[in-house]
């Protein structure tokens, strides 16, 4: 793996843990065992959680898959304040690592 995936993968489980620092129970079923690994199977949609929960969990897997589809008004509107904050604290951490990929393949020390 490149420097550059590693770096994608760290900070994006970076990203999740800071999203769910108010949840540990939802942490550790996203990331079970040691907590090093985010667990791919752990669905949203089959996991039974509550709404709170179940829009964390569905913006974890967005931050993982670099992709959304949580509603930004269930965001804005439905996250009790400690995770809403939450939340923007995690969006600090991806929006490092967008600038990591960026500066990689401008400087062209990476091409894959």
């Amino acid at each position: 793996m490149s420097e550059l995936s590693t770096t994608n993968v760290l900070m994006r489980i970076n990203a999740i843990k800071t999203l769910l620092r108010n949840r540990p129970t939802l942490l550790s079923i996203l990331f079970p065992g040691d907590g090093k690994r985010f667990d791919t199977t752990a669905n949203p949609d089959t996991l039974d959680l509550e709404d709170t929960a179940d829009i964390l969990a569905r913006l974890a897997w967005d931050i993982w898959n670099g992709a959304g589809s949580v509603e930004f008004d269930r965001v804005l509107h439905e996250l009790p304040e400690e995770d809403f904050e939450a939340f923007i604290d995690s969006m600090k951490d991806f929006a490092a690592l967008r600038k990591k990929i960026r500066h990689a393949y401008a400087t062209g020390t990476q091409n894959d």
